[in-house]
């Protein structure tokens, strides 16, 4: 799906300003699945996304997204062919709000690309009602007039109605409240489970990638350091601290009752569900 070839990238390139921030990076991301993308800021995980639909090109190397490989040579018309296919979702998406009302802002983006403004309308009404809106309702108001949590989601519901293969998003929730953060980081994992589409997520908070990622991706200095799934990654508590990562909430709390119990679990929970299935099941075993 994409796939990452020795990519380098350097910004102000031959002047005292020259800065890499990508250093040879050879990855890949498959089709269907969750990736979290984490590292401290400054590892260049935005700059690596933004390679993902051509908004950069690689100052060496090269990469393949879909069915097109990019190089620094590769020409902007090229790149046209998978910037419908990618949803990129940078923070604050709001703030690129510009249409009359709701609707002429959705059907902006598929209307540019010469989709299907029927299906896409069809589309965004569901996602809206998913999202907790009077969906006919505010497809005729001001995207201008609502709150900035509602702003939100009508701007991720305008890059979701075009139907990406690909959604990568840059801390989608930052700012939002805890119930419009759980509405709509559930609605990208249903999409991504129902319709099989590959979600890609740069997040500092760790509970997300607990609760989402199928894979998880370190950067550090420009660099992908490692690869695994989000077990394993929380597993090792020291490397954990190395990366000045927090563990997630569920991990820790397991850790807690481990040492308060002195024992421990058969493997690390990734959410709540799973650890309270783990810990009814030793209860069990114990009271017999």
């Amino acid at each position: 799906m994409i796939k990452f070839e020795d990519v380098s990238f350097t910004y102000q390139q031959h002047t005292p300003y020259e800065y890499k921030a990508l250093n040879l990076i050879t990855t890949q991301f498959e089709q269907g699945k969750y990736y979290a993308i984490i590292g401290k800021t400054g590892s260049g995980k935005s700059t690596l996304i933004q390679h993902f639909n051509g908004l950069l090109k690689p100052s060496r190397g090269e990469l393949q997204v879909l069915d097109v490989q990019i190089t620094r040579k590769t020409k902007d018309k090229v790149l046209q062919k998978i910037r419908k296919r990618i949803g990129m979702v940078f923070q604050f998406p709001e703030s690129q709000l510009f249409e009359q009302t709701v609707e002429h802002e959705i059907l902006f983006g598929p209307k540019n690309y010469g989709l299907d403004l029927n299906k896409a309308r069809q589309r965004a009404v569901m996602l809206l009602e998913q999202l907790g809106f009077d969906a006919e309702k505010v497809m005729q108001q001001s995207p201008f007039l609502l709150s900035g949590g509602q702003m939100r989601k009508v701007a991720l519901v305008a890059i979701l109605a075009m139907e990406p293969d690909v959604l990568v998003l840059d801390e989608p929730t930052a700012g939002l409240d805890p119930k419009s953060k759980r509405q709509v980081m559930q609605l990208f994992k249903e999409i991504q489970d129902k319709e099989k589409k590959t979600v890609i997520l740069v997040t500092h908070d760790m509970n997300d990638v607990a609760l989402y990622a199928d894979e998880v991706k370190v950067m550090k200095q420009g660099r992908v350091i490692s690869s695994q799934t989000p077990e394993e990654l929380f597993s090792d508590k020291e490397y954990v601290q190395l990366l000045h990562l927090d563990l997630p909430d569920i991990v820790q709390l397991q850790r807690d009752v481990e040492a308060r119990l002195d024992m421990r679990f058969e493997r690390l929970a990734m959410t709540e569900v799973e650890f309270v299935k783990m810990y009814e099941v030793w209860r069990q075993q114990h009271e017999r």
